[in-house]
């Protein structure tokens, strides 16, 4: 039997996991790499509830600061301090460098059905963003160094 835990709210699940998650999601979009890994001595699980995860500069280097900045605020450990739908949603880094012909969600009908579609819109815009919006600036670092 499968049991819905997003309507039990003795479980302690609410819309700020998703927020995690889109955290953990935009981490690996932006760096190929997993913010928590196996590879060191202390557990996975102890990483994720620390929140001991880093932006290597060989990996994050070229990736702005204000992805960098919203992968911070989406892995918060504290739910309560956790960055909310709404300012995801306005953050700068959502706002800048979108593929032509996505609209900006501010206001977007998405974000106003439900934190789950808002997240889920948020993480399409992520999704779009993070394929054109760090590239671009790689492309322009790298004309830079030549």
């Amino acid at each position: 039997m499968l049991i819905d835990r997003k309507n039990d709210p003795s479980s302690g699940y609410d819309k700020a996991v998703d927020l995690w998650s889109l955290g953990v999601i935009l981490y690996i979009l932006l760096s190929g790499t997993q913010p928590f890994n196996d590879n060191c001595e202390i557990p996975v699980l102890e990483q994720v509830k620390q929140g001991m995860y880093s932006f290597p500069p060989k990996i994050w280097g070229n990736v702005s600061k204000e992805a960098k900045d919203l992968v911070q605020r989406l892995l918060c450990v504290d739910p309560a301090k956790r960055i909310d739908t709404e300012s995801v949603l306005r953050h700068s880094w959502m706002a800048v460098g979108l593929p032509a012909g996505l609209p900006p969600f501010h206001g977007h009908t998405a974000a106003a059905a439900s934190p789950t579609s808002a997240a889920t819109a948020a993480a399409a815009t992520a999704t779009a963003a993070a394929a054109t919006h760090d590239s671009k600036k790689r492309k322009a670092d790298d004309k830079d160094k030549k």
